[in-house]
C-alpha cells in the first residue's frame, strides 16, 4: 500500500465517504466488492504502515489480485469525488455545457450550439471562470469559421479583443495570487517582519498593490484584500488589519455568486483574531454573531466554526486578562480537540493546543498544562512557536517543581540561540533564570527581579509595549513573588 492511498482515503470528509458508499452501491456489480473490503481496511488503520494491507489480506483470495484491486479502488474513489463535487456547482455546469456545445458543433447543429454558447458564456463571466471563457471564445470562432468568415470579420475582431481582455485578467489574477502565496508563506514561517525581510516583493513598492482599482476581476480583488490584511498582521498593525478585514468581509458578501458562504469562514476567523488582539469587544461580538448565523446553514463546517469561536475567545480572554472567560472556554476547547481533532487541520489543532497550554499557565492549572503540552509537542510545532513551546515547557516544569526534568530542558534551551537568533535575548534571559533557580531555589524573588531587568532590555514596540506577542513573559515574571512554584 502506498502512502498516497492511505492519505487519499483518510482525506475524505464524512459526506464524501457517505457518497462514495452510495456511489459504489449504484455503479458496482455485486460480484466485485473486494475493493470495498480494501477500502474498509484502510479506513480502520490509524497510521500508515507499508505492508499492513498485504498482511491483513494474507491467505485470502484478495491477496492474489491486491495490486489491481487497489488500482480499481483509487479510480472508484476519484470517480465518486468527481460526481460528488460536480453535481450542482456553476463551474461543473459550464464544463458540461462546453462538452454539449462541442457535440452539437460536431453534428453540424451550429445554430443550437451558438445559443448554448451564449448561455454558458454568461454563467462563466458571472463566475469569473476565465479559462472556460477562453474555450468558449475558441468554440465561437470555430462556428464562425465553419459558417465562412465573410461578413463575420467584425465579430472575429471583437472576439480577439475579448480574448486579449480575458488573458490580461488571468495574468493580473496570477500576479496577485503569487503575492498572496508569498505573504502566506511569510505568515506561516517568519510570523513577524523585521528589516531583513522587507526586501520581499510583497513589501516593496508594487504598482499592483497601490489600489484595488488596479485589480481586473473580483477574484483578483479578493487576493488584494488578503495581501493587505496580512501585510498589517506581519508588522503587528492589528488595528489596521481589523479595519481591512471588515472591508474584506463586506466585499465577499457583495459577491455571493463567486464566494459561497463557506468561503466567509477564514476571513471571519481573521477578523475575530484582530478583534481579540485589539481588545475590541464590539468587533469580536460582531464576528461571533456572524459565525452563529453561518452555523444555521446546512452542511456548513461546524467544527471549524467552533474552532474559530473558542480560539478567539481564548485570545480575547488572554489580552483582556478575563479569567472567567478563559475558564469557560478552556474545557470547551479541550473537548473540541478530544472529539473533533480528525476533522480539524493539523495547524488548527496545534494552534488551539498552544492557546490551551497558555490558558493553563494563566489559570495556574499546571498539571493539566503538562498533559496538553505533551499532546502539542507530539504534533509538528509550527516554526514560529518552537521557542514558545520550549519556554512553556520550562515554565510548567518549574511551577510543578519537576527539577530533574527542568534541568534537562534547560540544557537544550541554550542551543536554540543559534537556530533562532531573533530570540537569543529571551532565550539567554530564561536560561540564566532557570539555572539560578535550580542551583539556589530559595532566592526566587532575587532571580525574578534579575529576569525582569533582562526582559526590560528586550526591544519594545513604538507604543512602549513589550514585544512578547503570544505570551507576556514579563507579566509572568512579576507573578513569581505572589505565586511561587508549587511544592511537589
Amino acid at each position: 500500500m502506498s502512502q498516497f492511498l492511505f492519505d487519499f482515503v483518510h482525506s475524505l470528509s464524512m459526506r464524501e465517504k457517505a457518497y462514495f458508499k452510495r456511489y459504489v452501491n449504484i455503479h458496482a456489480s455485486s460480484s466485485n466488492k473486494n475493493y470495498l473490503k480494501i477500502y474498509d481496511a484502510i479506513e480502520e488503520m490509524k497510521s500508515f504502515k507499508k505492508n499492513e494491507l498485504k498482511n491483513h489480506f494474507k491467505g485470502t483470495p484478495i491477496a492474489k489480485h491486491l495490486s489491481s484491486e487497489v488500482s480499481y479502488l483509487k479510480n472508484k474513489i476519484l470517480a465518486s469525488l468527481i460526481n460528488f463535487h460536480s453535481s450542482n456547482s456553476p463551474r461543473s455546469k459550464v464544463q458540461k455545457g462546453i462538452l454539449s456545445i462541442e457535440i452539437l458543433i460536431a453534428k453540424n447543429f451550429r445554430k443550437e450550439a451558438m445559443k448554448k454558447l451564449f448561455f454558458f458564456k454568461k454563467i462563466a463571466y458571472r463566475q469569473e471562470e476565465f479559462l472556460f471563457i477562453l474555450k468558449l471564445i475558441e468554440l465561437e470562432e470555430n462556428i464562425l469559421f465553419k459558417e465562412g468568415i465573410f461578413g463575420f470579420q467584425d465579430v472575429l475582431k471583437k472576439l480577439k479583443e475579448e480574448r486579449n481582455s480575458i488573458t490580461a485578467a488571468i495574468q493580473n489574477l496570477n500576479d496577485l495570487r503569487i503575492l498572496r502565496e508569498e505573504i502566506r508563506e511569510l505568515h506561516l514561517t517568519v510570523r513577524f517582519i523585521t528589516d531583513e525581510f522587507r526586501s520581499q516583493k510583497v513589501f516593496r513598492k508594487n504598482p499592483i498593490l497601490a489600489s484595488e482599482d488596479l485589480c481586473l476581476s473580483i477574484k483578483a480583488k479578493s487576493h488584494w484584500y488578503y495581501i493587505h490584511v496580512f501585510k498589517c498582521f506581519l508588522i503587528r498593525d492589528y488595528k489596521s488589519a481589523l479595519n481591512i478585514s471588515e472591508k474584506y468581509l463586506l466585499f465577499l458578501k457583495e459577491h455571493p455568486n463567486i464566494f459561497p458562504f463557506s468561503s466567509l469562514l477564514p476571513p471571519i476567523s481573521n477578523f475575530t483574531y484582530f478583534a481579540a488582539k485589539t481588545k475590541n469587544k464590539v468587533a469580536l461580538k460582531k464576528g461571533i454573531n456572524k459565525l452563529n448565523d453561518l452555523a444555521l446553514i446546512p452542511n456548513i463546517d461546524l467544527t471549524y466554526i467552533n474552532y474559530i469561536k473558542y480560539s478567539r475567545h481564548l485570545e480575547f480572554a488572554y489580552t483582556t486578562n478575563n479569567i472567567l472567560l478563559a475558564e469557560q472556554t478552556l474545557n470547551l476547547s479541550i473537548e473540541l480537540i478530544n472529539s473533533k481533532s480528525e476533522q480539524m487541520g493539523s495547524v488548527q489543532v496545534a494552534y488551539l493546543l498552544f492557546l490551551i497550554v497558555r490558558a493553563t499557565i494563566v489559570l495556574e492549572k499546571y498539571e493539566l498544562g503538562a498533559t496538553q503540552l505533551n499532546r502539542w509537542l507530539q504534533l509538528e510545532v509550527l516554526k514560529y512557536l518552537e521557542i514558545q513551546a520550549k519556554l512553556f515547557c520550562l515554565i510548567i516544569h518549574y511551577q510543578l517543581k519537576w527539577t530533574q526534568l527542568l534541568a534537562s530542558e534547560v540544557l537544550t534551551l541554550k542551543k536554540l540561540s543559534k537556530e533562532f537568533p531573533r530570540d537569543k535575548d529571551i532565550i539567554n534571559a530564561f536560561y540564566v533564570f532557570f539555572k539560578k533557580e535550580i542551583k539556589v531555589p530559595n532566592q526566587t524573588q532575587v532571580h525574578a527581579k534579575q529576569l525582569q531587568k533582562e526582559l526590560k532590555k528586550i526591544k519594545k514596540d513604538k507604543e512602549g509595549n513589550f514585544v512578547f506577542d503570544d505570551f507576556d513573559f514579563f507579566r509572568w515574571s512579576l507573578s513569581l513573588s505572589q505565586n511561587p512554584p508549587q511544592s511537589k
